[in-house]
């Protein structure tokens, strides 16, 4: 018998409840949390184009959304394509529905100029990413576990604290202005900052001096996103607040606090007490690079500040892409061309995308070494932003 392969298609309003019924039904059964209110910027009217599905017999049997969201990092501008957590109704798995929807996911962000995609997921299920390009890469971010009896380490520095409320706007823009200071991660629009900011089952806590909001940060006891997940300010300030947020933890079970490869208020604050629990965290991330030239062509200044003092020339070619790469780095000067270099390597996708980012130790990848001598490549994406 000849079965027709799935035809992956986007969603409109009216099959929204539909397609959260399939992931909540996969993800969270026996919990009074649902995808529609945890990731409510994947499944807004606007992204709904960006969500993929397929049907059996009319009904939805497997869904993959994704949204896009611009980075700024090191002087380098860039977009990223964010999967969602993915679903396949039980009766319809090992079927080809779902690698169908991760593969017009794909070609979709390709289409529209979204140079990465990044997912986070176990590594039992890593093989079935890697059919579409994705490669698992190093860790993402460090982990702090704190414990309530922890908070005599934090000073108060005698500030006002008080939750947030998003109605208050000079009080969100004082937020929102803090965590745009911060000095890389995922822009957010302005539309995004409260949706983001009162996700179920967190709490934004605000530390105040003279009426003015000086740091934030964010209490999470949901599922998908535990611990103090985000914060920003002056460090005086964030130190109350985490005095703050210890002292009224119900017991002493820990709360993970987050810090990232790159500075961040938080992070910084977290490694200067509690250095010697720092642990790294985000092996279960894979990421793809989708447009390959495009990508290299914006974190040039990147490349830039990594070739001062280096005079290197060296080629690669994609085999699975079909590109050729070279480049020219002479202190400071980056030219990218598409000859083929006496310094020559060959590569697929997905050992390009270890070599740029770094590798992920269950999946050790031969880094040319050219390469080795300037990457990884690191840009922070914020746990409140993982979607």
């Amino acid at each position: 018998m000849n079965f027709a392969p799935p035809q992956p298609e986007t969603i409109g309003p009216e099959d929204l409840q539909e397609a959260i019924s399939i992931v909540d039904m996969a993800m969270r059964e026996g919990s009074d949390q649902t995808f529609l209110t945890d990731y409510p910027l994947v499944y807004r009217d606007a992204n709904l184009k960006n969500i993929h599905v397929c049907r059996h017999a009319g009904h939805i049997v497997a869904e993959v959304p994704y949204i896009p969201r611009p980075v700024a990092h090191a002087g380098c501008n860039f977009r990223i394509g964010i999967i969602s957590p993915t679903a396949t109704h039980p009766d319809f798995r090992r079927q080809g529905y779902g690698i169908a929807n991760v593969h017009a996911a794909v070609r979709q962000m390709t289409r529209e100029c979204v140079h990465v995609s990044v997912l986070w997921t176990a590594l039992p299920t890593f093989a079935f990413y890697q059919h579409a390009g994705y490669q698992g890469v190093r860790e993402q971010m460090k982990i702090y576990p704190i414990f309530r009896d922890d908070a005599a380490i934090f000073d108060d520095g005698g500030h006002r604290v008080q939750q947030l409320d998003p109605t208050i706007t000079e009080h969100l823009e004082q937020v929102v202005a803090l965590h745009r200071a911060e000095p890389a991660g995922v822009y957010r629009a302005d539309d995004e900052y409260v949706p983001l900011l009162t996700l179920p089952k967190m709490v934004t806590h605000l530390a105040f001096s003279q009426d003015k909001v000086k740091a934030y940060l964010i209490e999470s006891h949901a599922s998908n996103k535990p611990g103090l997940i985000e914060g920003a300010g002056e460090s005086d300030a964030l130190a109350t607040l985490m005095r703050h947020v210890l002292r009224s933890l119900p017991d002493d079970a820990p709360i993970l606090g987050y810090g990232y490869l790159a500075s961040s208020s938080l992070g910084d604050l977290l490694e200067s007490v509690l250095q010697e629990r720092r642990r790294p965290w985000g092996e279960e991330a894979m990421m793809r690079i989708n447009l390959v030239r495009p990508f290299f062509n914006a974190i040039a200044p990147w490349l830039a500040k990594q070739s001062r003092d280096r005079h290197m020339t060296f080629s690669i070619e994609v085999v699975d892409a079909n590109e050729t790469i070279s480049f020219d780095l002479d202190d400071g000067r980056v030219n990218l061309g598409d000859t083929t270099c006496d310094n020559h390597h060959q590569l697929t996708r997905r050992e390009l995308t270890a070599a740029v980012f770094g590798e992920n130790l269950a999946q050790r990848v031969a880094v040319p070494e050219p390469m080795r001598r300037i990457f990884p490549f690191y840009f922070p994406i914020w746990e409140l932003d993982h979607s």
